[in-house]
């Protein structure tokens, strides 16, 4: 007789009962036959086999078995996946579902929770909130999911994983929930929950990975300042390196250090751009995101920098000094309007020495933006053209613009940014303080400040600053589209987008920040990044494509809407709880760049955004800027969404989740199969189209990811598209391109519409 190793070591006999039992549940409501998998596990099965591995076996046959035309074995191979995470976590834990208020007082003491996790909750309330639990929602998840939540979201220790999928997110709600009033506190945190819970609210990976940790960073994107002097850029590096360790992405403004052969304490020594950014890069390598994310640091330069070439390069296997490449980063090229009225005229620039500039003129360019900017560089160019700027090289503006195309497809990671569009919702304008580059993904930026003024103390293993800087920071959450259809009146999104806005502000007071000068921004500023995914299966569902102008105007007028119900509650939020603290020095005569009498005219859903400007001012607004369109790609996996407003990757992908290469399919695969393309099917020309219908209504960025089929398009399709883009400010930065040989078909997965 066939016999089994348990997990104490004993042998018993084969049960074949007990894996028909557990089958029969994992094809429950499902299309698929159950006699396949059992008939593939016979022939895998070996004599004396361990129990924890005929577990394994389950979940890779049931794996192996997913493709497009059997969507739901991804589902059964989630629930054989789920099953063996809830055995787990009770070997490694001895808590059932029905323990959480036990478990809480294990996870605090074990220091796996922070102290506060229920602090202001009395055993009643926490009674009341277990209701809530319902295990049956962690089998509907598939095994892309499953396995996406293992690897970087659930708890473990020495020994494995040790909390329930609910647990994680009931602990983060009660968190969030905690700082309201004795009246609000158990019903906010019940509404949070029941967000995470059906999935239709996503955190950030940084933010649902840590913020129930003790110090635990809940900010997704920081960008620092960098001034022009040994000093802030030797701290710079001992912030980078802090914000890498807590888990946050990071923008590094280069554009005040003066380029190579500038005057150095009167000496004309000073080093070559790259210098500085290959020691950013090997704090990237050096520090990772506690130990979930490699380090990722995005540091910027403008075009006019005279180091600007040797920067592009920094990643290019193809030009330039191996030893001065950077290939742990992604470099960021900083455009504004006069370059892209150059490039579009043909024109030539000269590149130059900003700290020549101030010393000859009083003008740091770098703090200039709009017709300032504009003007400065007129000014600017003529001194160069007349020899009073010595430090300076003449180009073709086309020749740098094509540089930095070639190399953004080359490399697939460079990014473009637009520093004029980057500040066309900075309602601060006035105050000098402006967005000088964007974050690690493109979508979240805002003003930053270098610190003039800091003391930095050490005791105790704990570092701590006071500063006069700004680091812009920001909490990301993504509002899962693809769950909110059949929503006529549009009840279930005004009631998500309420509940983002909350949990974004609440994140401000119970998060920490790295850094001081992160800290800094949240107290003033309190940015926050509200952003959609699933809006692939959004348009599938509803029978749409990215392509036509009738169903982009549909696009358009879901993105507003959400703009609008944002905006609403961050007003009600500033009367219950006060505007941000800079908020009297705003000017909200404009709104996503433009003034809100133009706004009403182009607003699809006829919303009266002049009335939204004047409900601003009379009762503030609790929230600098709200809305980043992120590029949710670990996360899309984990909602089992398309990410971000992307479409698919194909109708079947592979993602390596675990060491284990997972199928992902999209949400309505089933039902609306026909109505799903792959990126690669789609001109990216197009995609920049309808990137630009999206940035209109979002104050900060979009993560605009271009996929690039050569059969589809063509490099100067694209580039008058991005000039168009930039010219009419309809975008603000270019992130990430992906590049195939549509010879080979691979743009190609059937006949889709």
């Amino acid at each position: 007789m066939e016999t089994v190793i348990k997990r104490d070591g004993s042998k018993k006999p084969w049960d074949n009962g007990k894996i028909k039992d557990q089958l029969t549940l994992a094809y429950t409501g499902t299309n698929e036959n159950q006699l396949e998998l059992e008939a593939k596990l016979t022939l895998n099965f070996k004599n004396n086999m361990k129990t924890s591995d005929i577990q394994e076996l389950l979940v890779s046959v049931a794996t192996s078995m997913v493709d497009s035309e059997h969507p739901d074995m991804s589902l059964v191979a989630g629930r054989l996946s789920m099953y063996q995470l809830h055995r787990q976590v009770y070997k490694n834990t001895k808590f059932d579902y029905n323990q959480f208020d036990e478990y809480i007082k294990y996870a605090t003491r074990t220091n796996h929770y922070r102290k506060d996790v229920a602090q202001g909750f009395s055993d009643d309330d926490i009674q009341r909130l277990m209701k809530s639990f319902n295990p049956k929602f962690d089998f509907e998840m598939n095994i892309a999911q499953v396995l996406s939540l293992k690897s970087k979201y659930i708890l473990k220790n020495q020994r494995g994983v040790i909390e329930y999928p609910q647990f994680s997110d009931m602990a983060s709600s009660m968190i969030l929930g905690g700082i309201e009033d004795d009246k609000d506190r158990f019903g906010a945190t019940k509404e949070y929950f029941f967000m995470l819970q059906h999935m239709l609210i996503s955190l950030a990976t940084p933010f649902k990975a840590n913020l129930r940790r003790e110090d635990g960073n809940t900010g997704s994107c920081f960008i620092l300042p960098t001034a022009d002097n040994i000093e802030d850029i030797i701290k710079g590096w001992g912030d980078m390196a802090q914000i890498s360790k807590a888990g946050g992405g990071i923008g590094v403004y280069l554009g005040n250090l003066r380029p190579e052969g500038a005057h150095s304490d009167n000496i004309p020594n000073a080093n070559n751009i790259t210098r500085w950014a290959k020691i950013i890069n090997d704090i990237a390598v050096a520090v990772n995101q506690r130990g979930i994310r490699k380090g990722a640091i995005t540091p910027a330069l403008d075009w006019w920098h005279t180091d600007i070439h040797s920067f592009i390069e920094i990643k290019a296997e193809t030009a330039g000094d191996l030893r001065e490449k950077c290939f742990d980063l992604f470099p960021q090229i900083v455009v504004d309007a006069y370059f892209v009225d150059a490039v579009l005229e043909n024109r030539e620039v000269y590149l130059f020495d900003s700290y020549e500039v101030i010393k000859k003129t009083g003008i740091k360019v770098t703090t200039l933006i709009d017709d300032e900017l504009y003007k400065a560089q007129t000014l600017i160019q003529g001194m160069c053209a007349d020899g009073k700027i010595q430090n300076c090289k003449l180009i073709k503006a086309k020749d740098l613009w094509k540089e930095a195309l070639r190399i953004w497809i080359e490399t697939g990671d460079f990014y473009i940014t637009h520093k004029d569009n980057l500040n066309l919702c900075n309602y601060l304008k006035g105050e000098d303080l402006i967005a000088n580059s964007a974050n690690l993904c493109t979508e979240s930026f805002s003003v930053t400040k270098s610190a003039t003024e800091w003391t930095q103390t050490y005791k105790d293993g704990k570092v701590t600053t006071e500063s006069n800087g700004l680091t812009h920071s920001c909490s990301l959450l993504s509002i899962n589209v693809g769950l909110i259809v059949n929503d006529p009146q549009d009840k279930l999104l005004k009631r998500v987008c309420y509940a983002s806005v909350d949990i974004m502000d609440a994140s401000i007071e119970t998060g920490t920040m790295p850094v001081a000068e992160a800290k800094n921004s949240a107290e003033m500023l309190r940015n926050v990044g509200i952003g959609v995914l699933g809006t692939g299966d959004w348009l599938a569902y509803n029978k749409l494509s990215y392509e036509k102008p009738d169903d982009l105007n549909e696009l358009e007028k879901l993105y507003e809407k959400i703009a609008w119900y944002c905006y609403e509650r961050s007003i009600q939020l500033a009367e219950k709880k006060g505007a941000y603290p800079m908020f009297d020095k705003a000017n909200y005569d404009t709104m996503f760049g433009k003034p809100v009498a133009q706004l009403n005219k182009e607003s699809l859903n006829g919303f009266d955004w002049v009335q939204m400007s004047n409900n601003i001012k009379e009762k503030g607004i609790r929230n600098f800027l709200l809305l980043a369109t992120a590029p949710n790609t670990s996360s899309g996996i984990l909602m089992g969404a398309t990410a971000s407003w992307q479409p698919p990757h194909n109708k079947l992908n592979y993602q390596t989740l675990a060491d284990i290469s997972v199928p992902i399919l999209p949400r309505y695969i089933k039902s609306r199969y026909w109505y799903y393309k792959g990126k690669f099917q789609y001109g990216a020309h197009d995609m920049v189209n309808v990137a630009t219908r999206i940035q209109k209504w979002t104050d900060t960025g979009v993560s605009m990811e271009i996929n690039i089929n050569p059969d589809l398009t063509s490099i100067k399709l694209i580039s008058d598209a991005i000039l168009k883009g930039f010219k009419e400010k309809k975008l603000k930065a270019v992130y990430y391109s992906l590049t195939i040989d549509g010879k080979k078909g691979d743009g190609c997965t059937d006949c889709a519409n």
